[in-house]
């Protein structure tokens, strides 16, 4: 059985604990220095885990959360208060066995606030822990390649939907689209319906090379990227910013062979 933490692990990151409850991790942090970090895997509800720090480390504290906390690197976000449904304060190489509850699918494991590096963690299913096997998986957005899969394009594992023109519920909080000649990835706000609705994404994936949408395709918050607006057009002596045709966005627009709005992006150094 494969080891099923993620082998990357998060800088900057914290969880707080109760003084007084082993058993009671309060808040997690993004945002500091570097030296803080914390390991990650991905659970099923109402499934039997065991866990154990193979190497010393200054911590070894864990939690579960419904609450996908990687994502908040991409964000402006900075602090969650209570996200965490179970937890046990560790700080030791005793094995630990839990059982996740109806909605605990996120592992949090916060193990050192001094920078310490190559400390392995053993998590596997069942209610013992096996031997130490190296993590088969890097990191929840690590980007691969694969002619089969698509069309040759770096893609991200685990996000479902490659290719797909509809989101089928139950939907996934993450989506990967093909729009236009290169794919994007989507956050996906609570849909009520199958449809991709013109919202703006929060995370997308682009070509930048000399133009926006050429070179190498990277995987970039919203945060990152400026839009500006060109515009000639008015509608009831209000400037046209935004242009729809049948909820497809509207990139360009000419009249009588002059360009009166675009839409152009530019990239945050």
């Amino acid at each position: 059985m494969a080891n099923l933490i993620y082998k990357i692990p998060q800088q900057g990151c914290y969880v707080t604990w109760s003084t007084s409850s082993a058993t009671s991790p309060q808040s997690y942090y993004y945002g500091s220095t570097a030296n803080y970090k914390c390991m990650y895997a991905d659970l099923e509800p109402n499934t039997t885990y065991t866990i154990q720090r193979i190497d010393d480390s200054e911590f070894f504290r864990v939690a579960t959360t419904r609450r996908d906390l990687m994502v908040m690197s991409a964000t402006s976000e900075s602090h969650v208060s209570s996200p965490f449904t179970t937890g046990r304060r560790i700080d030791s190489s005793s094995t630990y066995t839990f059982t996740t509850g109806n909605n605990d699918v996120y592992l949090v494991v916060y193990y050192t606030s001094i920078g310490e590096d190559n400390v392995r963690v053993m998590l596997n299913e069942g209610a013992r822990i096996l031997p130490y096997e190296e993590p088969a998986k890097l990191s929840r957005y690590s980007m691969l390649e694969d002619p089969d899969i698509n069309l040759g394009y770096p893609y991200v594992e685990s996000i479902p939907g490659m290719l797909s023109t509809q989101i089928i519920a139950p939907y996934p909080e993450y989506c990967m689209k093909s729009g236009g000649d290169y794919p994007f990835v989507s956050q996906l706000p609570a849909l009520k319906s199958t449809d991709m609705r013109p919202l703006f994404n929060d995370y997308m994936m682009r070509c930048l090379g000399e133009e926006f949408n050429s070179g190498y395709p990277v995987i970039m918050p919203l945060e990152n990227i400026v839009r500006e607006r060109l515009s000639d057009i008015y509608f009831c002596e209000a400037l046209v910013t935004d242009m729809f045709f049948e909820e497809i966005p509207i990139q360009y627009a000419y009249c009588g062979g002059k360009k009166v709005f675009g839409i152009k992006y530019h990239q945050l150094c």
